[in-house]
């Protein structure tokens, strides 16, 4: 019987209870069925139609179908065949079974591997729960870990930052002193400039009088004291020029001492140490 195991064994299986037949009698369409289908559907009144095809059944016995109902199960090559192949060559010296016996002895095999899978399933089941587990321990301890440093981090940073702050409040209080100082003295230094330009207006309105007489009395009441040098040179003028304070290389004003913050400075403010000293 030239036929493919998976298209014969849809051959042998009935289109109503979708098993294997049971009694297979065919109609006059030449579709089978089993007997006991057939005669349920009878009696529950159903029309008496064909399930394939619709055609009418006109019979009232059913033919029995021997060539489906003496179908074997050749052992050797695991497949169904047919009473015309069991004597052809290919299937000589093999081994035979009704079709129910072997339904049931493979049936036997297939509750004993699927018992295996199932036992290989839980096993796989509870390895993988297993890693899971580890899984989930490493990913927390890589937390726990990247949350310690990133705390220490901070905490390092935070220390940098006061120190660093440290650092400019220094630096703020050194040249805040430097800046009083040369505040009082560029106040000064505004008074004697407006001094100087009172007094170059009088002695410029003083070479405007033309009159003799008014000259000399703008001489007498203002000119004199306003020409007198020895004020042209006052005392803040020694303090910019005549004194030699301590000078750093290229620094635009002379009385101040700009600090260089070196490597031991710094270190000196990453140690909270104060970079300078205040005399």
């Amino acid at each position: 019987m030239a036929t493919s195991s998976s298209a014969l064994s849809d051959y042998l299986c009935c289109a109503i209870c979708t098993e294997i037949f049971t009694d297979p009698v065919y109609l006059s369409c030449q579709h089978t069925f089993c007997k006991r289908c057939l005669e349920q559907s009878r009696e529950a009144g159903l029309p008496r139609y064909c399930p394939e095809c619709r055609a009418p059944i006109m019979e009232r016995n059913f033919q029995i179908n021997r060539l489906v109902r003496n179908m074997l199960f050749c052992v050797t090559d695991r497949k169904l065949i047919c009473l015309v192949c069991i004597g052809g060559r290919d299937h000589r010296g093999h081994t035979f079974k009704p079709m129910r016996e072997a339904q049931q002895d493979l049936m036997t095999e297939v509750v004993s591997a699927l018992a295996i899978l199932k036992e290989d399933l839980n096993v796989a089941q509870h390895i993988r729960e297993s890693q899971q587990r580890n899984i989930s321990k490493r990913v927390e301890k890589s937390s726990q870990e990247k949350k310690k440093i990133r705390t220490q981090f901070e905490e390092e940073i935070n220390k940098l930052k006061q120190r660093e702050e440290q650092a400019m409040r220094e630096i703020d209080m050194r040249y805040g002193l430097v800046n009083i100082k040369m505040e009082k003295r560029l106040t000064t230094i505004k008074r004697h400039v407006t001094d100087v330009k009172k007094r170059e207006t009088s002695l410029q309105s003083g070479l405007d009088i033309t009159n003799p007489r008014k000259f000399l009395q703008w001489w007498t009441e203002k000119g004199r004291a306003t020409c007198d040098t020895r004020q042209v040179c006052p005392d803040i003028y020694k303090e910019l020029w005549l004194e030699k304070p301590r000078q750093s290389k290229g620094c635009e004003y002379p009385d101040i001492h700009v600090p260089v913050i070196g490597r031991r400075e710094l270190r000196k403010a990453l140690n909270g140490q104060p970079i300078f000293s205040f005399k």
